[in-house]
């Protein structure tokens, strides 16, 4: 019988997510996946990019993957009194199923 393949998934400092299958012979494939509003806003480089924050498997090979990023105020005064962030910040759920080969 064939060893399985273990498979982990990391986050990179870019917002994407990795997801690594490593054999039991040592045999590594790692695919990259990136946010699906990953892109820049008007080509502006200070965008913000999505950056994940938790990563979580659940059963039958799916992983859910928590996103945040936060859109600074640019225009907002910078009051140290005053609790309430002037920013916005955004939160976004991703899920999905891995399908490998011999899964019907």
């Amino acid at each position: 019988a064939q060893e399985p393949n273990t498979i982990f998934a990391f986050g990179t400092n870019k917002g994407s997510l990795g997801i690594a299958s490593v054999s039991a012979l040592g045999a590594a494939k790692v695919i990259f996946l990136d946010h699906p509003q990953s892109f820049q806003e008007d080509d502006d480089e200070d965008w913000p990019c999505w950056k994940i924050t938790h990563l979580n498997w659940l059963e039958n090979c799916s992983l859910a993957v928590g996103l945040s990023r936060v859109i600074v105020d640019a225009e907002a005064e910078d009051d140290e009194e005053d609790e309430d962030d002037p920013n916005e910040h955004q939160a976004s759920l991703l899920m999905g199923t891995m399908i490998t080969e011999g899964d019907d």
